[in-house]
């Protein structure tokens, strides 16, 4: 809701003392009473022109877009970088998206490849749930990438983290957390890689949420 001096400036009426004599026409709740009236009206305080306008600008501050994807199968024998491109799907268990949701692979975009609906602040959650099947004392982890021609020639790190497993046949979890400006939906994308020194299974499921994103729309620009 916009910043106003709500309602009426009540709190620059003075208070009567004790004693003084008041009329219908004088009282000190008058100007306010009257004030309050005039912002439930049709002139409140601030830019609106109807306090309707008003009410109906809180939901320009509210949370407007909530988005959930997951890797519904395990990609096994994973060694090196690359980027998830198969088996994305929305989560469905107990979650359906508010708002339009993100798009993957859309617009001639590569597989793989994210897609904002509107511009504004997103705050994405990004994790993966690792089995490592090689070698002893390796590294393995993800990558969340960005880029802002639509990976036709930029491709940075955005947030990155990895967990070391010194036997064979453990488990990792690792989770990424970062805040993006999106200001250029046809241009401004992510996508989500992986790292693996040795052979890793980055765990996949259709019900569980084991290795995905959490995207959630936090502020207008």
């Amino acid at each position: 809701m916009a910043t106003t001096n709500y309602p009426g400036s009540i709190d620059a009426y003075p208070v009567p003392n004790n004693g003084d004599t008041i009329s219908v026409a004088d009282h000190w709740l008058g100007p306010a009473v009257i004030g309050i009236e005039t912002e439930l009206g049709t002139d409140p305080a601030g830019s609106f022109t109807d306090v309707k306008s008003r009410l109906d600008d809180v939901d320009d501050k509210t949370i407007t877009e909530i988005d959930q994807w997951q890797i519904t199968a395990d990609l096994s024998g994973v060694t090196g970088v690359g980027t998830f491109t198969t088996n994305w799907a929305r989560s469905s268990t107990l979650f359906s998206n508010k708002g339009t949701g993100l798009q993957e692979g859309a617009g001639g975009d590569p597989a793989g490849v994210f897609s904002f609906p509107s511009t504004g602040y997103y705050r994405i959650i990004y994790k993966a749930y690792i089995f490592t099947t090689g070698g002893s004392a390796v590294y393995a982890g993800i990558i969340l990438k960005y880029s802002t021609d639509s990976f036709s020639s930029v491709d940075n790190d955005l947030s990155l983290g990895y967990n070391n497993s010194y036997t064979t046949g453990s488990y990792a979890h690792v989770t990424l957390d970062a805040i993006l400006r999106i200001s250029d939906i046809a241009n401004q994308k992510i996508k989500f890689n992986y790292q693996s020194q040795s052979a890793a299974t980055y765990s996949g499921s259709p019900t569980i949420h084991l290795t995905g994103f959490t995207c959630v729309k936090i502020g207008e620009l």
